[in-house]
């Protein structure tokens, strides 16, 4: 799974001012994979060429995929630790009997349990 994003909130890339046939859709839980082969442009910088089930491969300008991936993209690890950590949370909430905590944590685990294996469903669909 390396270099493995997950798009944690719907969102649309617009690879060209004006032309809505240059736009890209992504949907929460879709799988991208950073490729290989970047390049850099003089005048654009450097170009990472992402992968995904849905949409044929194509080129982001580094400084997009950086907005991108603070807004709507975590690494598959990213959320692993994050599950372990509200895991970790509600059981201490558990322990010292506090339900705000544990509800919130609980909600928080939730969300990112769901976001993984939805996640992990489309990329054994995409293997088969």
């Amino acid at each position: 799974m390396k270099d493995c994003l997950i798009v944690t909130r719907d969102f649309t890339y617009h690879r060209g001012p004006g032309n809505p046939n240059k736009c890209l859709h992504f949907k929460k839980g879709e799988l991208m994979y950073i490729g290989d082969d970047h390049h850099y442009v003089e005048s654009i910088g450097w170009l990472v060429s992402l992968h995904t089930n849905s949409q044929p491969p194509f080129f982001i300008p580094s400084s997009y995929l950086e907005e991108y991936y603070l807004n709507n993209l975590y690494m598959y690890s990213d959320i692993a630790l994050s599950i372990n950590y509200h895991q970790l949370k509600v059981d201490q909430s558990l322990d010292r009997r506090d339900a705000e905590l544990f509800q919130y944590h609980s909600a928080q685990l939730s969300y990112w349990d769901q976001l993984m294996n939805g996640s992990n469903e489309k990329q054994k669909a995409g293997s088969l």
